[in-house]
């Protein structure tokens, strides 16, 4: 999953509204929750603008928010790595999800 931060917000130099990073990751988990069991949701704050204390706020109501489901585990990557290790989870290409077999 490409990073939310990087697709939606304005580049680092540029005005950040605290709606903006919220309302994108919000909408982004509520999609995934609804239509995407089992997918992978990396929230990225970058230091120039996640350190101030607004952007701390916002932060912190969106992890909230996303702990309300019961279905989320917030890991860290090497947790997730073991995870699939452990599980010899199958790699699934991009290609593999969302083409094949999508009539051409």
């Amino acid at each position: 999953m490409p990073d939310v931060a990087d697709d939606l917000l304005p580049a680092p130099d540029a005005v950040v509204l605290p709606e903006r990073p919220h309302d994108a990751h919000k909408g982004t988990f509520d999609y995934l929750a609804a239509n995407e069991p089992m997918s992978l949701l990396v929230l990225v704050i970058h230091c120039q603008f996640g350190g101030r204390p607004l952007m701390t706020a916002v932060l912190q109501e969106i992890l909230q928010y996303i702990a309300k489901s019961p279905d989320v585990w917030f890991a860290r990557h090497e947790e997730l790595a073991n995870w699939a290790l452990a599980g010899n989870v199958d790699e699934h290409t991009y290609r593999s999800r969302y083409f094949d077999g999508a009539g051409g």
